[in-house]
Formats: C-alpha cells, structure tokens, sequence
C-alpha cells in the first residue's frame, strides 16, 4: 500500500512539473537597455508560420507566453522597431533587444509619434492618427502591430481569445474585403476588447473595433495596390488588388473586384490613390 502511494505522488509531481514547465518567458528591451512596453511577442508554428500562442509585454518589458516552444519561432514586434525573430529554446529565451526602425521612424525619431495605447476595463484601444502606425500599410501590417493582435496570411488572432468579431466605425463587418479596402493613414484608432459585456453575443470572445477618420467631400475614388511576396523556397510571388468607393451626402459605398491572396511573406507594398471630389482630384503616392 505504502509503494502505491509513492508511486502516485510521484506521478502527481512530475504531471505538475511538466504543467510548471509550459511557459515561455523572457524580456524585451531596446538597445539602451532599457524595457519596452506593449510589445507583441507570439509563439510560431516552424512548419507553416501559423500563430500558436502570444503575449504582449508588460511596463518593465517582460513577457510570459501560456505555451511550451515545441520547436517554433518566436517572433517580436513594437512600433517603431525592427521585427525580430528567433528559435524558442527552453523556457526562458532571456533578453530579446530590438532595433529602432529607421525606415518607419524617419531620420528623427520624435518620441511623441509613438501611438498612444490607453487602457481600460475590458481592453485597450491605440490611437493611430498622428503616429507612426500611420505609415504600416494594410489594416494586416496596422493590426500585426497593435497590442494583443497577430495578423498575417489573412489570419486575425487576439491572443488567448481566438477570432475577432471585428466593427468598422460601429457596424460589424460582414465581408473582409471591407478591412482590405482600408489603409493605416485612415485609420484614427483601433480598440481591442478581451472581455466582451453583455451589449455582444454570448459566442463572442473577442472584439476589435476599427474608427477612421472623417473623410470630407463627395465623389468616386479607387486604390490599386500591388504586393510583392517570397516563400521559404525564395519563390518569388505577388497579387495585385483594385478597391473602389463613391460617397455621397455621407454615404459611403465600396467594392473590390479583383483580388489574389498568398500565404508567403510580403517583402515590399505600392500603392497609388486617386480621391476625387467636388473641388477637383489629389493624388497619392505612397511607398510602404
């Protein structure tokens, strides 16, 4: 009876062993040393890239992931910072140090263009207009970077809370070509609810709300954008995509008729935008 029980206390401990050891922990700071807040930090999947876990690190710059590493990648992502990627190997990947983003900060870096993150019960909500969150691209680079959000290949995660149910200017987006039709530097913020009340369905794990900015005057407008992308085989690939709208005394009406999705990574994004108004017609180029 007596070498039962210590068979079975033995087991007990070595299950709670192997449940201690199922998370990632470490810390992300910039090259000063010093901490970095709000960063997103998530666990990969080596084969497919594919999101398994994440975190997002706290005011002293550390991080704890739920997960154990089952040989994926870590990847880190802050605005304004390069995005660093690294094997996870055992439970504690130490100090991760990140670069500043020359191509996103500009040659000056001015500490007040860095988004805004506000939080409050329930979620956060980052401000986008006014920083560099203005110069991430589509609303998948915008929202890989906002805190707690993972979106690549068409996936939006929140971590710990699975899909989203996403709201664009306080009406439930019911296609994702409304998301593609949107660019960052329309974006004024993005909030991220974890703990969804009662005024959202009982289903509903987790909401991001999108606001943009007013948009002025009346007219028809389009936005071409061409991506090009390249796999883990440097196979090179691309799609291009056509969004158009006409507004009218506050309506707003859009289609994308033409679109191409890849799962590979995107390396560089062109776009061109053509807004015309009553007034006449602005043209924008930008390089993302």
């Amino acid at each position: 009876m007596k070498e039962k029980v210590i068979f079975t206390t033995a087991l007990c401990l070595s299950a709670m062993t192997q449940m201690m050891a199922q998370n990632i922990t470490g810390k992300v700071m910039n090259t000063n040393g010093e901490p970095l807040a709000f960063a997103n930090v998530v666990l990969l999947n080596r084969t497919d890239s594919a999101f398994v876990k994440g975190a997002v690190s706290g005011e002293d710059g550390s991080f704890v992931i739920d997960s154990s590493c089952n040989g994926g990648i870590i990847k880190v992502t802050s605005v304004g910072y390069k995005t660093v990627c690294k094997d996870c190997e055992g439970e504690n990947v130490g100090i991760i140090k990140m670069e500043e983003d020359s191509n996103m900060l500009g040659e000056v870096v001015v500490k007040s263009s860095q988004p805004k993150t506000i939080l409050k019960h329930g979620g956060m909500t980052t401000i986008v207009a006014g920083s560099v969150l203005e110069k991430a691209g589509t609303m998948e680079h915008l929202l890989d970077r906002i805190p707690k959000v993972s979106a690549q290949n068409g996936s939006i995660e929140v971590f710990g809370r699975g899909e989203p149910v996403i709201y664009i200017n306080g009406r439930q987006m019911r296609n994702r070509s409304e998301l593609d039709r949107l660019q960052s530097d329309n974006i004024k913020s993005v909030e991220v609810i974890t703990n969804p009340g009662a005024r959202y369905a009982a289903s509903t794990r987790a909401v991001i709300r999108i606001t943009t900015k007013k948009i002025l005057g009346d007219g028809f407008g389009f936005d071409a954008s061409t991506t090009g992308e390249y796999d883990e085989k440097k196979n090179f690939g691309g799609f291009g995509q056509l969004n158009m709208n006409y507004r009218k005394n506050g309506l707003d009406l859009g289609h994308t008729p033409l679109e191409q999705s890849s799962t590979s990574h995107t390396i560089k994004t062109y776009s061109r935008r053509l807004i015309l108004t009553r007034l006449g017609y602005r043209r924008v180029k930008t390089d993302k």
